[in-house]
């Protein structure tokens, strides 16, 4: 094999995955100060972003969640951004990045779905409580309509054009051609078309557990079951978006056939990394009477995370076979 064969390899291998992973590091930071977080939380939750999640792992495992995470980050950045400053050029920003996801992933419609649902409510409750006129809100809806959905649509548009030149199809996806072409495939994946066998999978299952692969998701869920009232209106829309794309994506897949190779839920583990961002910065700033607590699910996924870096995923696969008998 040529030199510049393997440099290139190489290169792709060790250098992309790290990188994407890097500027997501750095675009959560921006997002937590954006959201009034001090420099100190703001901080200790892309640190925590970085080693107490599974985006430590996929650094490493060349999938695409890493840049859907980044560009999910971006949008959300940029939405900010625009609500902050009023300038439009924000808002396009934000769906662009958001219409790049499409080409990566079609399912990254919740992505869309969750900064839509974002600025709606956000617009919206402003308005009931007299915050804002119906001109205002009027103006928001337009501004959307006119410069942030076209943004989207003309990424949908390459993304099923895309799939006519390489499928042959402009309404269905490979996974369905495949099915043709392997009779049996579907129906051979444990619990296929049984909606609670996997749904109750992604929550407890010691293979695909969201709890046990991001542990702080259990502190997430924690400081908002017990601080939510005390958040400041914009975080409260926020978080109740994203809890919300988290169980749309959730109950999505639970409909899915789902048998794969890899670290944890590989599909929920974008949208379970933006809701663990949150974790420990809101912890820090609102939940002071359950430090220990705090920080015992903080080792924990940092231990759960240095695992993912030590030992390679298939070997624990293989491990689980050959003791779980599956």
């Amino acid at each position: 094999e040529p030199l510049y064969s393997k440099v290139r390899i190489a290169l792709v291998c060790y250098l992309t995955f790290p990188i994407l992973t890097a500027l997501a590091v750095a675009v959560s930071f921006k997002v937590l100060f954006l959201l009034g977080f001090s420099l100190l939380q703001s901080a200790a939750g892309s640190l925590s972003f970085l080693f107490c999640t599974s985006l430590l792992p996929y650094t490493q495992i060349n999938h695409e969640n890493n840049l859907i995470l980044l560009l999910t980050l971006l949008s959300l950045f940029f939405i900010l951004k625009w609500i902050k400053y009023q300038n439009n050029h924000y808002l396009f920003l934000s769906y662009f990045f958001i219409g790049f996801n499409f080409l990566t992933r079609l399912t990254t419609i919740f992505d869309f779905l969750m900064i839509s649902t974002f600025v709606f409510l956000y617009y919206l409750i402003n308005y009931r409580n007299g915050i804002i006129s119906k001109s205002v809100l009027i103006n928001k809806i337009r501004d959307v309509l006119t410069i942030a959905f076209p943004t989207c649509l003309i990424f949908v548009f390459f993304e099923r054009w895309y799939n006519w030149l390489r499928f042959g199809t402009w309404t269905r996806t490979y996974q369905s051609i495949l099915d043709e072409q392997v009779p049996g495939l579907l129906e051979a994946i444990d619990h296929y078309g049984d909606f609670f066998p996997q749904l109750l999978n992604f929550l407890f299952n010691p293979d695909f557990s969201i709890f046990l692969y991001d542990p702080l998701l259990i502190l997430l869920l924690l400081v908002v079951i017990l601080k939510f009232k005390y958040f400041d209106f914009q975080l409260k829309i926020l978080i109740t978006s994203i809890i919300i794309f988290l169980v749309s994506y959730i109950i999505f897949y639970s409909f899915q056939p789902f048998r794969i190779s890899c670290w944890g839920n590989r599909y929920l583990t974008g949208c379970i990394n933006i809701c663990t961002l949150f974790a420990l910065p809101l912890s820090l700033k609102f939940g002071y009477r359950i430090f220990s607590i705090k920080w015992l699910v903080v080792f924990f996924a940092f231990f759960v995370q240095l695992l993912s870096v030590t030992k390679h995923f298939r070997l624990e696969i293989l491990q689980q076979r050959e003791s779980l008998d599956h």
